[in-house]
């Protein structure tokens, strides 16, 4: 996939903005299968898979969720 500039900065800016709300409410996301892994959907393409621990947001992976799910490895 191949993004403009524009839309890439985009993308970030709703990252940052997602990140902000990890940090503010990390309790308010789902949790995976994954040990302490929680899951947040970025863009209705993109899901990010993280985990807070004490003062920082451990970013795993960002996944397409158009992917078949039983390839997902952390």
């Amino acid at each position: 996939m191949n993004w403009s500039e524009s839309s890439a900065e985009k993308f970030i800016d709703q990252v940052l903005v997602k990140i902000h709300l990890i940090k503010t409410h990390p309790e308010a996301f789902e949790k995976t299968n994954f040990k302490k892994v929680s899951k947040m959907v970025i863009t209705k393409q993109i899901t990010l898979f993280f985990r807070v621990s004490k003062s920082r947001v451990y970013l795993f992976r960002f996944w397409n969720n158009y992917q078949n799910p039983e390839k997902l490895s952390l």
